[in-house]
């Protein structure tokens, strides 16, 4: 479990990261589920998201993630990480079938809706620090998605 006084570093960290995704990718969803949107994890466990992001049409579902975890590193995040990519259609698609991506919605924390990811912590007993709107500073482009996209 994290300890409470690191928790609004964490949520910062996890904010800034879904920021970064949303001006470098043009992500709509950076979702987060598992024991971390419970509030159950301990503290080495693995971050797992959802990134729904229509700069993915075309690129292989494999190839996605690439550079992603390099951006999580950089504003802060610190642990292992798993990544489900997905266009807004394929997102769509998933969540009426029986998927990974259903199976986890209802407790997955929108990590670009502030107010939902404050609600889901403070449900599970995490003392939230309201957070001001996060300015990215990421100037660097995903090297690998932007070599993918530029090779199609």
């Amino acid at each position: 479990m994290v300890k409470p006084g690191a928790q609004s570093n964490v949520e910062a960290t996890l904010k800034h990261f879904a920021e970064c995704l949303r001006s470098e990718l043009g992500a709509e969803r950076v979702l987060l589920f598992g024991s971390r949107a419970r509030g159950t994890a301990e503290r080495v466990r693995d971050y797992d998201f959802i990134v729904v992001a229509r700069s993915f049409e075309g690129i292989h579902i494999l190839d996605r993630g690439r550079g992603l975890r390099d951006i999580f590193y950089e504003v802060g995040g610190y642990a292992p990480m798993d990544l489900i990519c997905l266009t807004p259609e394929e997102f769509e698609e998933a969540r009426h079938r029986i998927t990974l991506v259903a199976a986890v919605r209802p407790e997955a924390i929108d990590l670009l809706a502030p107010t939902a990811a404050a609600k889901v912590l403070r449900d599970n007993g995490v003392d939230v620090v309201q957070l001001a709107p996060v300015r990215p500073t990421c100037t660097r482009t995903v090297g690998t998605l932007a070599y993918v996209l530029e090779a199609q």
